[in-house]
């Protein structure tokens, strides 16, 4: 049983990694235009999206969005998966506004 809830911890971990990765994605997909002209911006782009990727993920750990065996109903889910995104938006838009970082 302990190796079903693991797998299903890491396959929920790696969905999740694949939907930070697309949502990286598809603003250039979207608007081409957004592409920063010098490679540098793109990096810093890139470096600022994979910050709060990881900031996310290490929510949505801490707060037992990846355990199998939960008792809470899918709308109760849902506002702890906003919140998450919210709260690590919130921590990036912090940490790139008091670092003076602007692409």
């Amino acid at each position: 049983m302990y190796t079903l809830h693991k797998r299903a911890h890491i396959a929920y971990f790696i969905i999740d990694f694949l939907f930070i990765g697309f949502a990286l994605w598809l603003p250039f997909w979207l608007y081409p235009s957004l592409i920063p002209s010098e490679v540098s911006g793109l990096r810093l782009y890139i470096l600022i999206f994979v910050f709060w990727g990881i900031i996310l993920l290490s929510i949505l750990n801490s707060h037992h969005l990846y355990i199998t065996d939960r008792r809470i109903s899918i709308s109760q889910e849902f506002s702890k998966v906003v919140r998450c995104v919210f709260y690590s938006s919130i921590l990036v838009a912090l940490f790139v506004f008091l670092a003076k970082i602007s692409i």
